[in-house]
C-alpha cells in the first residue's frame, strides 16, 4: 500500500494511507488526511486514483501545493518518493515499507505525554524561554554523544558513557539501559546504574508496545499507570523512557525515574532524552560495525599470517627431510664423508627453524620491557660467536668496533639479543661467499643521549624502491630463504625502547643499518622530557655520529 508520510512540520511522524480506488482530500478539515498545521488550509489538495497512479491537485489553496519543490499548476501524478510541500508540512509519497518515520524509525513518532488534565505542569515547566546556560549545556552533551559513535568501538563503554552524562544532566533517582538479550526474548539492564535494579516493568512495556517515547509527570496520578503494582511498590513519581532503535526494531530501552518528586522532567527534557536516545543508538550501531569490521579485517590478518608461515615452515621442512635424508643415507653406507657434506643443509635448516620462532615470538610479545642497565658489548660478542659457524661456512668476515669503551645501556638484554642477531644474520645472507664482510660500530651520541649500533655489509643492498617495505613483517627479499619477519621484529623491539632502526638510504657498497636506543633508563617514548620519536635521526649525518 502507499502512503502520505509527514517528514517535517508539527504532525512529524505521522503516516496517512492512501485506499486504492478512494479519491483522498488533504487539509485541515479532512477526515481522511487531516493537518494541523496552520499554515494548510482547510481543503488544500486532492489525491486522486487512477489504476496505480496517483494524482495530485491543487484545490485552489491560500498557500499553493509543491511537488519535489516545483510550484503545482495543473494536476500531476506522483512518483514514488516524490515530496509534497504545502504550508510548513512537507508530506513523502512512498510505498509503506519503505518509511522513514514510520515503523522503521518509531522513535522519529512524537513523545507520549501524559494525559490531558490528570496532572498539572510544575511552576518550572512554564519558565520559558530556558536559560543560555541550560542550552549551551544540552548541546553540549548531544555533542559529546556525536563524538563516541567515532571514539570507541565498545558498546559497553558508550552505555557506561551516557549513563554518567544523563545522571549529571537529568539528576533521576534511578537510571537504566536495557539492552535485547541474545536469544531476542528478554530486555536486560546493562552496564552500570543508579538506584536499585527494581524497574517498573509496566513502563518498559508500554514503550516496547508503543515504540515512542515516554513522559509521566505522577506516576501515583497518572489514568495510565496508577494501578499498576509495579508503580505503587516503587513509589515511582516523574518518569522518562525512550527506546533505542536499530533499522526496523527496538533493541533497548533508556528509563529515568525520580521517586521524591511530581513534574520534575517536562516535555522539552523528553525531547532531549529522545534526541540522546538516537545519539546512543547510532553510537551503539557505528560501534558494533567497527567491531565486526575489526573482527573480520583480524580474521584476514591472521588467515594471511598463517599461510605465511605455514609456507616457511613448508619450506624449511623440505630443507631438513632433505638433510636428514642425506645424513639417514650416509650412515647407512658408513660413508662419514658424505654424512660431513649433508650434515651443514640440516644444521642451516634447524637455524631457519629456531630464527624464525624466536622471531614470531618478539612479535607477538605484548609482555612490558625488563630494562636494566647493563654493558652492551659483551651481548653483541655472544651474538657474533653464536653466528660463528654461519660464518666460517661461508668465509665471512665480522669486526666489532667501540664495544670496549661503552656506558652501560638500558635495554631489555634478551630482545636486545634478538635484535642484533636478526641484524647479523641478515648481513650474513647478504654479503658474496668468501669475499663478504661485516663492521659493527658501537657508540653514543656527544651528549650521550643515545646509544648507536650500526651494521654495515658490503652485499647488494636494497633498491630504493624497498626501503620502506622491507620493514613489513612477512616481506623477504630472499625469496624462500627468509620469513620476513627479522627487520620487522628489530624495528619493534627499537620502537618498544623508545628507538628506532633506520636504513641509510647513501649508502651505496651495501647496506648499513642503525640501530638507535635512548640511553635514559627512566624514560618513556610518551614523556616530553626524554628523548622522543622527533628526536631519533634528524639528518642521516648521524649514522658516522
Amino acid at each position: 500500500m502507499l502512503v502520505l508520510e509527514v517528514i517535517r512540520g508539527v504532525d512529524h511522524g505521522r503516516i496517512f494511507p492512501l485506499p486504492p480506488g478512494e479519491p483522498q482530500l488533504l487539509g485541515r478539515s479532512s477526515e481522511a488526511l487531516p493537518l494541523t498545521d496552520r499554515s494548510v488550509s482547510r481543503r488544500h489538495a486532492e489525491l486522486t486514483p487512477d489504476g496505480d497512479d496517483w494524482w495530485l491537485r491543487d484545490l485552489q489553496s491560500a498557500n499553493g501545493i509543491w511537488v519535489n519543490g516545483r510550484r503545482v499548476e495543473d494536476r500531476v501524478r506522483l512518483r514514488e518518493g516524490d515530496e509534497i510541500s504545502c504550508g510548513q508540512t512537507v508530506l513523502r509519497f512512498t510505498p509503506a515499507d519503505r518509511l522513514i518515520s514510520g515503523p522503521a524509525a518509531r522513535s522519529d513518532l512524537p513523545a507520549e505525554l501524559p494525559p490531558a488534565g490528570t496532572v498539572a505542569m510544575s511552576e518550572r515547566d512554564i519558565e520559558l524561554p530556558r536559560t543560555l546556560e541550560a542550552a549551551q549545556a544540552r548541546l553540549r552533551l548531544l555533542e559529546t554523544l556525536s563524538s563516541l559513535a567515532i571514539s570507541t568501538t565498545d558498546s559497553m563503554e558508550i552505555i557506561d558513557r551516557s549513563i554518567e552524562m544523563l545522571l549529571a544532566q537529568f539528576e533521576p533517582s534511578a537510571i537504566f539501559v536495557l539492552k535485547r538479550s541474545e536469544d531476542g526474548t528478554d530486555l536486560d539492564p546493562v552496564g552500570r546504574h543508579r538506584g536499585s535494579l527494581e524497574i517498573s516493568h509496566a513502563v518498559v512495556e508500554r514503550v516496547q508496545q508503543t515504540g515512542r517515547s515516554l513522559l509521566v509527570l505522577d506516576a501515583q496520578e497518572d489514568e495510565r499507570f496508577k494501578e499498576m503494582k509495579s508503580i505503587q511498590d516503587l513509589g515511582l513519581r516523574s518518569v522518562m523512557a525512550v527506546p533505542l532503535h536499530m533499522a526496523d526494531s527496538m533493541f533497548g530501552v533508556v528509563v529515568l525515574d525520580h521517586r521524591e518528586e511530581a513534574s520534575v522532567w517536562d516535555e522539552e527534557d523528553i525531547r532531549l532524552l529522545a534526541a540522546v536516545g538516537k545519539q546512543i543508538s547510532l553510537a551503539i550501531i557505528n560501534a558494533n560495525v567497527a567491531a565486526d569490521q575489526i573482527r573480520q579485517a583480524r580474521l584476514v590478518s591472521m588467515g594471511e599470517t598463517v599461510a605465511t608461515i605455514s609456507h616457511a615452515v613448508k619450506n624449511i621442512m623440505q630443507g631438513l627431510r632433505g638433510g636428514a635424508g642425506a645424513v639417514e643415507l650416509a650412515l647407512s653406507r658408513g660413508d662419514i664423508d658424505m654424512a660431513s657434506e649433508a650434515w651443514p643443509i640440516l644444521a642451516r635448516n634447524l637455524d631457519r627453524i629456531h630464527d624464525l620462532t624466536f622471531n614470531m615470538l618478539a612479535w607477538s610479545r605484548s609482555a612490558a620491557l625488563e630494562l636494566e642497565s647493563i654493558q652492551i658489548g659483551p651481548i653483541v660478542q655472544e651474538v657474533i660467536e653464536l653466528l660463528g659457524p654461519s660464518c666460517r661456512h661461508r668465509k665471512v668476515s665480522i669486526k666489532i668496533d667501540g664495544h670496549d669503551d661503552l656506558p652501560p645501556v638500558p635495554v631489555d638484554a634478551s630482545a636486545f639479543h634478538q635484535a642484533v642477531l636478526n641484524l647479523l644474520t641478515n648481513a650474513i645472507e647478504a654479503v658474496p661467499a668468501k669475499t663478504g664482510r661485516i663492521q659493527v660500530s658501537l657508540t653514543t651520541d656527544d651528549q650521550c643521549q643515545w646509544f648507536n649500533c650500526v651494521v654495515e655489509d658490503n652485499g647488494d643492498g636494497v633498491a630504493p624502491e624497498r626501503h620502506i617495505e622491507i620493514f613489513q613483517p612477512f616481506t623477504s627479499t630472499k625469496g624462500q630463504r627468509g620469513t620476513g619477519l627479522g627487520l620487522a621484529v628489530t624495528r619493534k623491539i627499537a620502537h618498544e625502547h623508545g628507538g628506532d632502526l633506520i636504513l641509510d638510504p647513501a649508502f651505496q657498497t651495501g647496506a648499513r643499518f642503525l640501530l638507535r636506543l635512548p640511553m635514559d633508563l627512566d624514560g618513556d617514548p610518551g614523556d616530553t622530557d626524554s628523548p622522543g620519536p622527533a628526536d631519533r635521526v634528524r639528518n642521516l649525518d648521524e649514522f658516522d655520529s
